[in-house]
């Protein structure tokens, strides 16, 4: 995606024809790096669906999709949901110059994998997102945890059985169509937020209609994925995320209050890790963010930048003005292990709960 092509007009997600659709995925099959379901059509018109600012632009080269801020200002699609980033196309893209197809002066980029970061783009922070290998199967995986910490394994098994003896017996389910368990996901999510003063993503309307569209969707490439561990009667940990053939996404975990003691949360990633490589899933992408569960779990990291690309209009050099100590902010959290240290506590809680 090099060169300066035609302008062109961004349209409403909705708007992309059948045509559109088979291309862009066509893109996502011929590159490995772009198999993650965030980076596929029906995330991108789900979330056209219910937040108005989302747009594609429909390139002869490939599409890019992104939320339309302010005057001429695009951020990430999804922005502070989306966990992935990226143009879907040939490598090689040059953000100005995309910035200026789409008529846009300022581009905001999160959590684009470095592999597919186009040039142009400055005030760089690169971060670790974990990621579970299941590429060698799921015993492949188990055994490397068992190397990598002598207790944790062990200890998972023991509160296994203890939930069973205490609360009833096990079982799980990889993908459930339950609309009430999909709830009681939100409803705790959005209880542990509160409690924590941390903003609450299910306060949203147009989030709770994203999830519920996600949910529906069962593309080969973008399928909502509700998993649940029951104990018993009850449900103990429940996850909702989103898994392409290749890829399955940690999104929105939490367990049931009442259960925390067994820590069925740590339980279900390993289930849900166990059912992914049966589907010959090669990676469970957990997310960037420094929490103690994804420590626990990781057993290697994708790299992915932030940035902004900024053309040299009046307002494109006025927002690189006023962007300026926000990103010292960002790089001194980035680069500092005391300030990261932190904010981690609290975002463990969060992410966990």
């Amino acid at each position: 995606m090099t060169g300066r092509g035609p302008r062109v007009e961004p349209i409403r997600p909705g708007e992309l024809g059948p045509g559109d659709v088979e291309r862009w995925r066509a893109l996502q099959r011929s590159d490995p790096a772009l198999a993650n379901p965030f980076l596929a059509p029906e995330y991108a018109i789900a979330l056209g669906t219910s937040r108005p600012q989302t747009r594609v632009a429909v390139l002869d080269e490939g599409f890019f999709a992104f939320d339309a801020h302010g005057s001429g200002i695009a951020l990430p699609p999804g922005a502070g949901l989306s966990d992935q980033q990226a143009v879907i196309g040939p490598r090689g893209a040059d953000a100005r110059e995309l910035a200026a197809r789409c008529g846009l002066h300022a581009m905001w980029f999160e959590h684009v994998p470095e592999r597919l970061l186009p040039s142009g783009v400055r005030r760089l922070v690169r971060y670790p997102s974990p990621v579970i290998d299941l590429s060698g199967g799921y015993a492949a995986f188990l055994a490397d945890r068992r190397r990598a910490s002598k207790n944790l394994v062990p200890t998972m098994m023991r509160k296994r059985r203890k939930m069973e003896r205490e609360v009833g017996p096990i079982r799980f389910v990889f993908a459930s169509d339950d609309r009430d368990v999909l709830h009681d996901v939100l409803r705790w999510k959005s209880a542990r937020y509160a409690e924590l003063g941390a903003w609450d993503r299910f306060a949203d309307p147009a989030t709770v209609a994203l999830v519920n569209e996600l949910h529906a969707t069962t593309a080969p490439g973008c399928s909502g994925t509700l998993s649940v561990l029951y104990a018993g009667d009850q449900v103990a940990a429940a996850h909702f995320g989103l898994r392409s053939e290749r890829v399955l996404t940690s999104w929105f975990p939490t367990y049931n209050p009442e259960l925390g003691g067994y820590s069925p949360g740590l339980l279900l990633h390993f289930l849900m890790a166990e059912a992914a490589a049966e589907r010959e899933i090669t990676a469970f992408d957990l997310g960037a963010g420094d929490f103690g569960y994804k420590d626990a779990l990781r057993t290697s990291d994708e790299v992915l930048v932030r940035g902004w690309a900024f053309r040299t209009t009046a307002a494109g050099i006025g927002r690189r003005a006023t962007t300026a100590a926000a990103h010292g902010i960002r790089t001194l959290t980035a680069r500092t292990p005391r300030v990261r240290a932190a904010l981690k506590g609290v975002r463990d809680r969060v992410r966990a709960g």
